[in-house]
């Protein structure tokens, strides 16, 4: 199977289940190493780098998928055959690609709570329904409003 055979495929059983999906392989604004697709549902919202055969990162997509995943964002390489793996090719499991779109949702959120990313089951755990602004930005000095 060719990796846009893959991505056809399960672009669409996402996108049956509700899910956007947008595809971010071969644009021509794609910086490089961002993963193939990103995918935002109520189910899961994340971002996906599809491998088939023996494919392999490229040192830039470990670098993004790094970054996302240290910013909390569920972010994973999926293989053809179901396996999840992170940045380093460390498995974190594997899903049941012949599912329907809402059960590969589903257990992308499974193992994006697992592995302890920034998703709604884990803000809805912690009690808060956001994530507020100001907990990611440092916040400005107030300008200084003696005059001499």
């Amino acid at each position: 199977m060719r990796e846009s055979q893959f991505q056809s495929s399960l672009r669409l059983k996402l996108t049956k289940a509700g899910a956007l999906v947008f595809n971010v392989h071969g644009h021509a604004m794609q910086a490089p190493g961002w993963p193939d697709l990103q995918i935002y549902s109520p189910m899961w919202t994340g971002h996906l780098e599809l491998k088939v055969g023996r494919g392999s990162l490229s040192i830039h997509q470990k670098r993004v998928i790094e970054a996302l995943r240290r910013r909390l964002s569920p972010a994973f390489v999926l293989r053809e055959d179901g396996t999840l793996l992170d940045h380093t090719g460390k498995k974190d499991g594997v899903i049941d690609l012949r599912g329907d779109g809402r059960s590969i949702l589903e257990e992308l959120q499974v193992y994006s709570d697992l592995a302890g990313m920034l998703t709604s089951s884990n803000l809805r755990r912690i009690g808060k329904p956001y994530v507020e602004a100001k907990s990611f930005v440092r916040p400005c000095d107030p300008p200084n409003s003696t005059t001499n």
